[in-house]
């Protein structure tokens, strides 16, 4: 994941992309998630290896369909970790199955780094700690089934 801090209009804006492919990308716009279809393919700006869209994305979405960048509307928010005596708790953002735990007891974790990674709606998903602390407990095993909002890693 790659954050950036940028301004349009005099807008402060932070960005966190999650996931970038030549077709779509995964971002979270201060705080708000954000799923965005590219239009048009992927071209690498010479000598720097990085991407440069050739084509204004435009946000997936059942409400607003290929809607410019500037007028994306937010998905729906994932719930916020649920409280735990001394620290947080790292919940299901949606129900899926545990396909990693990066993360053991005692491990110390920065806030965005991530601790599991969850396979939902046929997408492998990077769950991350919303705060930095050690990890006091881990609540899920390798393939287990997971509801939304079910804890996974409590972190103090």
């Amino acid at each position: 994941m790659q954050k950036y801090e940028i301004t349009i209009n005099q807008k402060a804006y932070s960005v966190l992309v999650k996931k970038f492919t030549s077709e779509n990308a995964e971002l979270e716009i201060n705080g708000k998630p954000y799923a965005v279809k590219l239009d048009g393919p992927i071209k690498t700006i010479a000598g720097s290896g990085q991407p440069a869209v050739s084509a204004v994305p435009a946000v997936s979405s059942p409400q607003v369909a290929q809607t410019p960048v500037s007028s994306i509307s937010p998905q729906p928010t994932a719930p916020q970790p649920a409280a735990v005596a001394g620290g947080d708790s790292v919940t299901a953002p949606i129900p899926g199955s545990i396909l990693e735990i990066l993360v053991k007891v005692g491990d110390s974790v920065e806030t965005g780094q991530t601790v599991v990674k969850m396979e939902a709606m046929k997408m492998e998903n990077d769950i991350n700690a919303a705060t930095s602390g050690t990890v006091k407990a881990i609540h899920v095993s390798i393939g287990d089934a997971v509801s939304q909002g079910q804890a996974l890693v409590d972190i103090g």
